[in-house]
């Protein structure tokens, strides 16, 4: 339990938070902790959101069923990751299945516990809300980059805008994601077998070199000629 706490404590939730104001203010918000074992399903699609979760342990997927049948993946979350702190203040209805990949630990926060008066450490209930909030606005902004990736038609053009970006965020020309193939291959809209297909081809051309979720960028300004808007990806 301690080092699930110092997860907790060590988390963007409570930064600004002190070590003397944090056991307090979690006592305030009342939170409850749930055990899943490996398949369990965390959150169903359809039922009303009233918490935020907290993974302390494990790893979870969440999955949003579309028009067609298909099961689209939209969210990986590792130990530290949060969900519900979107639609938790709304009481709105979960738009996907979140399930646990292995056996897992959540620590589940009220919504109605956050914003109540009477905490006993007000300055670490506000930076708490600023947390939250700043990390729902992050969420808008990680959307609005997958939307953008969506509306890219060539498949390469999707795959350099992606790899162009994850090495800003690295600040290297060698990084790894978080993603696996498959994953990958959901995130941009395409089949696997096509991911990898063109990923061969990027490598043979001596773009890239790639092993696993390791990546490493060898023309990057090569990959910039291949925007959306230049026509001069050949493969899609």
């Amino acid at each position: 339990m301690e080092e699930a706490l110092s997860l907790l404590a060590s988390s963007e939730l409570f930064a600004q938070v002190s070590r003397e104001d944090f056991v307090p203010l979690l006592r305030w918000l009342a939170p409850s902790e749930h055990r899943y074992k490996k398949g369990e399903i965390v959150l169903l699609a359809g039922y009303p959101v009233r918490e935020l979760g907290f993974l302390l342990e494990g790893e979870l997927e969440g999955v949003k069923p579309t028009a067609d049948g298909r099961q689209l993946t939209v969210g990986h979350f590792a130990p530290g990751g949060v969900f519900g702190d979107v639609l938790a203040f709304g009481g709105k209805e979960s738009p996907v299945t979140i399930t646990a990949l292995q056996d897992s630990r959540v620590l589940y926060l009220p919504a109605s516990s956050l914003l109540r008066p009477g905490c006993p450490v007000p300055a670490a209930q506000t930076a708490f809300v600023a947390n939250l909030l700043a990390a729902v606005s992050d969420k808008y902004f990680e959307l609005d980059r997958r939307l953008d990736l969506l509306l890219i038609k060539s498949l390469r053009s999707r795959i350099c805008a992606f790899l162009l970006e994850e090495s800003r965020l690295a600040g290297s020309a060698t990084f790894r994601i978080r993603l696996t193939r498959s994953q990958l291959a959901q995130y941009l809209c395409c089949d696997r077998s096509a991911l990898c297909r063109e990923l061969s081809r990027m490598k043979a051309e001596g773009l890239l070199e790639t092993y696993r979720g390791s990546f490493r960028l060898l023309q990057p300004h090569r990959l910039r000629c291949c925007g959306p808007d230049t026509g001069l990806c050949p493969h899609s």
